[in-house]
């Protein structure tokens, strides 16, 4: 990826800040012993029909997806990569824009029940992995920091103004006060 593709991507990345109280309201959901927090290592081995153009590579019956695209159903995702290629995220537009690799940064993915808390402010991102690389295996390592499978989750309390109206979000398998 050029230095000009890293600084577009860089302009998609917006600033927003929850203060939350208590301060430990997401960390607490996430310690919790009963959480549905887990780590995750994947495996992508190389593919040679990355030099193929797509139409070839579907003639080959091959599909290069690596993982489909989904979003998060936890509070927050950390990835770390070795320095290949193939994460994309989706745009607003329905386009797909590839992440730059970056073996010495962490990556931090919103996930479904972040976007529920935050009653929108923050949107769990759409991604998916392409099989990116003719010669060299992909490893990512994902910390996924969810809350207990039962608790009910809502928009905290702290983050809504006077007024404001719950949003609805569509229900992915947590429940939603």
């Amino acid at each position: 990826m050029t230095w000009s593709n890293r600084n577009n991507l860089g302009k998609l990345i917006q600033t927003t800040y929850l203060f939350v109280i208590p301060r430990d309201s997401l960390s607490k959901l996430i310690r919790d012993e009963t959480s549905d927090s887990c780590f995750r290592l994947n495996h992508y081995l190389p593919c040679p029909e990355v030099e193929l153009d797509d139409q070839q590579a579907l003639l080959n019956g091959r599909n290069l997806v690596g993982f489909g695209e989904h979003t998060d159903p936890q509070i927050i995702s950390v990835v770390r990569s070795n320095n290949t290629s193939g994460l994309q995220i989706c745009l607003s537009d329905g386009t797909w824009a590839p992440v730059p690799s970056d073996n010495t940064s962490f990556f931090f993915n919103v996930g479904d029940s972040l976007q529920v808390m935050s009653n929108g402010r923050f949107r769990s991102v759409k991604h998916r992995v392409m099989l990116a690389d003719s010669l060299k295996s992909s490893v990512s390592m994902i910390y996924f920091g969810g809350s207990n499978l039962n608790e009910k989750i809502g928009p905290l309390s702290s983050l809504m103004e006077d007024g404001e109206q719950k949003r609805l979000i569509k229900n992915k398998g947590y429940r939603i006060t």
